[in-house]
This record gives structure tokens, C-alpha cells and sequence, in this order.
């Protein structure tokens, strides 16, 4: 079971909050309370990175479900290589597409292969690991800044390309539109180095 830290407490991230809503103004008007943040730490490791993929384009509860199914299926053993033993019809009755299936599989083996090597995450930096993970099937570059920021707690990721993320953007800096992802990515300077925290600060005041 994965534990259930919260993210925002986190000393780093926790710090760089305390940081932006102390000296940033825009960000003081909208008296954010951090207390009411409910992120949750992940794991990193292979168990996310599945999990990931049975909850793609599903709500929260419908990937809920499913994901205990597919831990069923593999008896809570929840290792590549059972995976892999694992015959696709009995993945496909736990409720995953013949897709995701496929992209499960791609993910068991490429850390089976070391092509995904999460032992030598911790020593490379943002980009490289979005190139590692993206370039197994099923990934995008979105998955890839997730995992970066709720599994490794990097402190200076940008998910630029995401919707709440460009809502805030647009809320923050007063625009007429909401900013597509070439634009958003510019802003990542005006956060730098505490992109994680400021992430959180405009997921929340978008909502």
C-alpha cells in the first residue's frame, strides 16, 4: 500500500510554498490556505507508472476500481515480472483495454530490460528522466512531470501543457485567455526554482 503522506508537507515543497506566499503579492491577494491542500506523496517505482496506466482518460473512482481488479489479477504482486506472467485475458477482465494491456506490458519489459532503470533516476536530472519515461509506449510528456513531481518531489517541475495549470496562469497574471502550452512553458521563469510549489498555488487558485 502506498503511503499516504502529503505532498505539500513535504519540507522542500513545504518551504517553497511558505516562500511564494510570503513574498509574492499576486499570490498573497488570494490568501491560499496550504492547510487545505490535499496532494498525496506517491511511490516512485514501477507500481506508479502501472497504476498510471490503468487510470488513464478514467475518473478517480472508475480507476479506483479498477486498479484494485488489476491488483487482484496479479495476486498483489505487483512486480514486473508477474506482469508479464500474466495472461492478457485475465488483465482484460479485470477491466483494461487490449491499449493498456499492451502498455503495461511495454512498461513491465522495459524495466525488466533496464531501458527504464528507476535506480539511477535519483541521479539524473528533470529532462532526462521525461525522456526515460516517455519513451516507453503509453507515456506522454505529462505522465512523465507527474511522476517527477508527486513520486520524486523534484521541486521545479512546470506542467505546462496541463488545463489547471494554464487556468491559473491566466488567473494569476490577469490575461484575456487562457494561455496555450507554448505559451505557459515562458512562465515557468517566473517561478523558477520553486515550479512544484507554484504548481499546487495555481492548480489551487483556478478551482
Amino acid at each position: 500500500m502506498m503511503p499516504q503522506n502529503k505532498f505539500h508537507e513535504l519540507p522542500h515543497i513545504a518551504d517553497d510554498i511558505d516562500y511564494l506566499l510570503k513574498n509574492d503579492d499576486r499570490i498573497k491577494a488570494f490568501d491560499i490556505d496550504p492547510s487545505a491542500f490535499d496532494w498525496i506523496k506517491k511511490d516512485d517505482g514501477f507500481e506508479t507508472l502501472l497504476r498510471t496506466i490503468v487510470g488513464q482518460q478514467l475518473s478517480l473512482k472508475a480507476a479506483a476500481t479498477i486498479w484494485e481488479r488489476v491488483r487482484q489479477a496479479l495476486n498483489n504482486n505487483i512486480l514486473p515480472e508477474k506482469v508479464l506472467g500474466t495472461d492478457d485475458n485475465v488483465l482484460r477482465a479485470a477491466g483494461l483495454s487490449q491499449q493498456k494491456v499492451n502498455y503495461v506490458n511495454a512498461l513491465a519489459t522495459a524495466v525488466l530490460e533496464k531501458q527504464l532503470s528507476f535506480e539511477t533516476f535519483p541521479d539524473m536530472d528533470d529532462d532526462d528522466i521525461i525522456k526515460a519515461i516517455t519513451a516507453v509506449k503509453g507515456f506522454g510528456v505529462w505522465s512523465a512531470q507527474m511522476y517527477l513531481m508527486f513520486s520524486m518531489a523534484r521541486p521545479n517541475v512546470w506542467p505546462a501543457g496541463d488545463l489547471g495549470i494554464q487556468k491559473g496562469i491566466q488567473i494569476y497574471f490577469d490575461l484575456p485567455e487562457r494561455p496555450k502550452e507554448k505559451v505557459a512553458k515562458n512562465y515557468m521563469n517566473h517561478f523558477a526554482p520553486r515550479n512544484t510549489a507554484a504548481s499546487l498555488i495555481m492548480w489551487t487558485i483556478q478551482k
